[in-house]
C-alpha cells in the first residue's frame, strides 16, 4: 500500500482528533493516519 502525502485538508481536518495509527473512516474509506507534531504528515487507504 502507498502512504500518500495528505494534500486533503478535509482529511486533515477529520482526523485532527485522532491519534497515530488510529484508523479514520473519510468519505467511505478507510486510513491509518501518521501524525507529526499534532498535524497529519500522511494517510495510508486500507484495502
Amino acid at each position: 500500500m502507498n502512504i500518500i502525502e495528505t494534500p486533503m485538508q478535509s482529511v486533515a481536518e477529520f482526523a485532527f482528533d485522532n491519534e497515530e495509527g488510529d484508523p479514520v473512516y473519510f468519505d467511505g474509506a478507510e486510513y491509518w493516519v501518521v501524525l507529526k507534531s499534532g498535524r497529519i504528515e500522511s494517510y495510508e487507504e486500507q484495502a
